[in-house]
């Protein structure tokens, strides 16, 4: 969330400054404007609803591959953009900001949000809090398609620690790495409980 809020307000920024000092050169029917501090606070306020939608998207709750994430960030914001644009029209509100500041927020929003995110949750993979330990039953080939997929995708941040298997000649196997840590099969099925208090 705090990324998020970071982002957001450095996209706002950027939005200001290419309204303020890019915009009328490409486009010479455009005004020159100046934007006060008043202006970029309430700018920045309003921007905030997307955390909400970003909520709703279970982007705070629910681990998605990048694609998949960048898909829920997309929708997010363009709800973010028509719920600000709604609110504006409704109110007195609007002169405080240009709908072209608006659209150069949301561009840059959507560049930088999975940009950021993805930078975050490494980041936080790599230091620790992000990681989820799990341990997976079967040791079949599907299995290790899984084991694969899982590692490929550092922004999941899921920790392999071992598998389960009820083929007795599997036991203590050697599937792969997790992290540079080797992964074995740990025991049958049966003993999934106690493994999970044991590998946590």
């Amino acid at each position: 969330v705090l990324t998020d809020v970071a982002t957001i307000a450095i996209s706002v920024l950027a939005a200001f400054l290419m309204r303020i000092h890019f915009v009328p050169r490409i486009d010479l029917h455009a005004a020159p404007v100046v934007f006060s501090l008043k202006q970029y606070c309430f700018f920045c306020s309003i921007w905030l609803v997307l955390v909400v939608f970003l909520g709703v998207e279970g982007l705070y709750t629910q681990r998605r591959t990048l694609w998949n994430e960048i898909g829920h960030v997309t929708k997010a914001v363009g709800l973010g953009v028509v719920a600000i644009l709604a609110a504006l029209s409704l109110t007195k509100l609007s002169p405080l900001v240009s709908r072209t500041t608006i659209m150069l927020a949301a561009i840059g929003l959507l560049v930088l949000l999975p940009m950021v995110r993805y930078w975050a949750k490494w980041s936080l993979g790599k230091l620790g809090p992000w990681r989820k330990r799990i341990i997976i039953l079967g040791a079949a080939a599907t299995a290790r398609l899984a084991v694969q997929g899982l590692m490929s995708d550092p922004v999941l941040g899921y920790e392999v620690v071992g598998l389960l298997d009820d083929d007795p000649v599997r036991f203590g196997e050697n599937i792969g790495t997790c992290h540079g840590t080797p992964i074995y099969v740990l025991g049958n099925l049966s003993q999934a409980r106690k493994q999970i208090e044991r590998t946590q």
